[in-house]
């Protein structure tokens, strides 16, 4: 589903590091209390993801038939508007705010490698 986003980049951010920004709220509620906060790691369109996951995993990043995609969108209204959003807007996270603001926080290709799983699956399946 993401190759049918298009050109378009897709923000992403590691779950860990959700976490890291709940936290920091929950431990400082007088400074976010009624605040939003963006959070983003990331911005790739699918091709660049491609590219990484095959640079770090060194196989092709999995995928299904488009159909499925196609599928899902229709029938699922929620997910067809999800993504219709992601076509047509999409997150506007500035990422090196975010960065600033905690310099651990994951980019994809890091999240491939510490978090995934994905590295550990290859080697299994050498």
């Amino acid at each position: 589903m993401w190759e049918q986003v298009g050109e378009k980049g897709v923000q992403m951010v590691s779950v860990k590091d959700i976490g890291f920004f709940a936290a920091k709220a929950l431990l400082n509620p007088e400074v976010y209390k009624g605040k939003c906060v963006g959070i983003a790691g990331d911005e790739l369109n699918f091709e660049e993801a491609q590219r990484q996951f095959k640079e770090v995993i060194g196989k092709d990043m999995p995928q299904t038939f488009c159909v499925v995609g196609k599928l899902l969108r229709t029938a699922m209204p929620d997910i067809g508007a999800m993504f219709r959003w992601f076509e047509k807007e999409g997150f506007n996270v500035d990422i090196e705010e975010a960065r600033r603001e905690y310099p651990g926080i994951k980019d994809f290709k890091t999240w491939l490698r510490e978090d995934s799983g994905f590295v550990e699956a290859a080697k299994i399946a050498q």
